[in-house]
């Protein structure tokens, strides 16, 4: 017990894995049961879904290869989430990939999350998941990074950083450095849909929802400054990010929704 033995049902193997806690997770279950319910149980299940490629058996990206080949595993108890791939480029891209789209799906409904990502020894049978990289990925959540976001460990940084160049530049798309740690960047989806775009899509009202999301966390938590520090470091990651002509989305905003 305790090295990788993959041929062993009772051991631990090598793997990538991510803890995620999601922040409010109260509240969303509050809104499944308000009258009339202001988020469904299918949207929760949608946000945590294993994205498609996994679904459908097939996603080819460059030399990483096919990402869905990478022993995809999810658990999710209460406001936490364990998702482990294979210690591969194709795992970590997977792995980045679901982050992006459950952190993005559930900033839609005005919920922030915070998490870490580690590599090493992990248990992830079933409902089952512990050992220590399992601990790594929770010490990156509650000690490391601080504000909502999904932080990388300094090893699996050093992974991404190996890499070649093109297969690199695949995988450091969906992140973000600050001075302190790589992040998966939640909000990519966003800034470049807003860039690309047509008038069929809803993506200016999606902007300003979250926005408004993002205000009433801060109003809400105005007299508990520590919690409301982590909502406006996350503002300020987002305007960073997101260079939004806001004058602009507003025109197209009320061209489509009020005067059509």
């Amino acid at each position: 017990m305790g090295i990788d033995n993959s041929t062993d049902p009772y051991s631990y193997t090598e793997r990538f894995v991510s803890f995620i806690d999601i922040i409010g997770f109260e509240e969303i279950i509050n809104k499944t049961i308000s009258h009339p319910p202001e988020i469904s149980i299918e949207n929760i299940i949608s946000a945590l879904a294993i994205p498609d490629p996994a679904q459908e058996g097939k996603l080819i990206i460059g030399n990483v290869g096919d990402i869905s080949k990478s022993g995809h595993k999810i658990t999710q108890f209460s406001d936490s989430i364990v998702i482990s791939t294979e210690p591969t480029k194709a795992g970590l891209l997977h792995l980045i990939d679901h982050i992006e789209r459950i952190a993005f799906s559930l900033l839609k409904m005005g919920f922030l999350c915070r998490g870490g990502i580690s590599k090493g020894l992990h248990y992830h049978k079933g409902n089952i998941v512990f050992g220590p990289a399992f601990l790594d990925a929770y010490d990156l959540e509650k000690h490391k990074a601080t504000w909502p976001r999904i932080i990388l460990s300094k090893e699996v940084e050093n992974f991404v950083l190996s890499m070649d160049g093109g297969e690199r530049t695949v995988i450091e798309r969906k992140l973000i450095k600050y001075p302190d740690f790589y992040f998966v960047n939640v909000l990519r989806l966003l800034s470049f849909a807003l860039d690309t775009s047509g008038d069929s899509d809803n993506w200016e009202r999606i902007y300003f929802d979250i926005k408004q999301h993002i205000r009433n966390e801060m109003a809400r938590l105005i007299n508990k400054p520590k919690e409301h520090g982590y909502v406006v470091s996350f503002n300020e990651y987002f305007d960073n990010t997101v260079h939004a002509d806001e004058l602009k989305l507003l025109k197209i905003t009320l061209k489509k929704y009020i005067y059509t």
